[in-house]
């Protein structure tokens, strides 16, 4: 079943730009897919934070969409590190998606139904639809006024480059999801998602975290690359560092 959630491609590397949002809080993405997950979104300004405990070790993406960059952060075998990326290296990791799309061609049914209910303080349409593979029930609000993909677009545009799109992705485009049911059409399993919703001020130290971290610089990749050749010890510590994370 493909999920709402796409915590597999998080965990590969969720690098997210977000838009440039009023909005200030946390909002916290629930799913039961396999087990019980949860993103937790803080955002302010530019600057949005995802967090993440996975099965492997915590993992946290912070966009800046000020200074275009994006760091990730990892927790492995005792080890804390992180990439931080700019505009030149998210366009080559662009390219590569799109070399590897699949272009496959999906078709859906969706209908924006009349039913609303309020959900969080928010007026939330009740949205349906169906592809080859599953049926979704989704409520959505316009009154956020952005939605999941505004949030983390480059991590969906992976997810569509990998396996053509679908449903789920289409629905997360008509607004900003706050609660849905999707059924895998062969086997009749469920996963559900829900999204908790809180503006409140957010300290700037949240999104500091240069202390406890070992950041990899990337934002410019030649210089990183020749850097590695003059430091071979600096190049092995970093290619374990790529296997913690792939493995």
């Amino acid at each position: 079943m493909k999920s709402f959630f796409l915590s597999a491609v998080f965990c590969c590397l969720g690098f997210a730009f977000t838009q440039a949002q009023a909005f200030e809080g946390i909002i916290t993405m629930t799913s039961t897919e396999k087990v019980d997950m949860e993103l937790v979104f803080t955002i302010k300004g530019d600057q949005v934070l995802i967090d993440a405990d996975t099965e492997d070790g915590k993992v946290v993406t912070l966009s800046d969409r000020k200074s275009e960059t994006v760091t990730t952060l990892f927790e492995r075998q005792g080890k804390k590190f992180g990439l931080k990326m700019g505009p030149e290296t998210m366009k080559m990791i662009g390219q590569e998606i799109a070399t590897g799309a699949t272009n496959a061609e999906k078709k859906w049914d969706i209908t924006l139904t009349e039913d609303t209910k309020v959900i969080d303080g928010y007026t939330c349409t009740k949205i349906t639809g169906k592809d080859d593979e599953n049926s979704l029930v989704a409520w959505i609000t316009q009154e956020l006024g952005f939605t999941v993909f505004d949030l983390m677009p480059s991590m969906m545009e992976k997810a569509i480059a990998q396996d053509g799109g679908g449903i789920q992705q289409e629905i997360m485009r008509k607004g900003f999801l706050m609660e849905g049911e999707q059924t895998d059409l062969a086997t009749g399993e469920k996963t559900y998602i829900k999204m908790k919703v809180k503006k409140q001020k957010v300290d700037d130290k949240v999104f500091d975290f240069s202390s406890d971290y070992k950041i990899f610089d990337m934002t410019d990749m030649m210089s990183m690359m020749l850097e590695m050749q003059n430091d071979p010890e600096k190049a092995k510590e970093f290619e374990e560092l790529m296997k913690l994370i792939q493995n």
